[in-house]
């Protein structure tokens, strides 16, 4: 059975802000099957992570389970590696961060303040 491919109105900008602080981002959203929006890499790491991206829209970080198509949910399931679901970018990062042991302000040392 094949599920709308959405893309949440808050990844262009998360997208935007894990770019200004030197992580690499490749875009899985138009994907489909439940494959998680993104997968992110920092300099700093040899990690990569898969990123679902949801959109609060005022709801609590808690609902961010509860909307998850069951394609998404499957996908996670069966992957063997780590798959986060995100609503900003400041959440990704500090997830990132404890994920890999990468201090936050090593992270956020990379800041382009020129292009932000």
């Amino acid at each position: 059975m094949g599920y709308k491919k959405k893309v949440d109105k808050n990844q262009s900008q998360i997208v935007r802000e894990l770019n200004r602080f030197g992580f690499g981002v490749i875009d899985f959203s138009r994907v489909g099957a439940g494959v998680p929006d993104i997968c992110i890499s920092h300099p700093e790491s040899d990690a990569n992570l898969l990123v679902e991206i949801k959109n609060l829209d005022g709801k609590s970080e808690e609902t961010k389970f509860n909307m998850l198509t069951p394609a998404q949910v499957d996908f996670i399931a069966c992957w063997f590696g780590e798959v986060y679901i995100g609503t900003s970018a400041e959440n990704i990062m500090m997830y990132f961060s404890d994920y890999t042991g990468i201090p936050i302000e090593v992270i956020a040392s990379y800041e382009d303040t020129e292009n932000g």
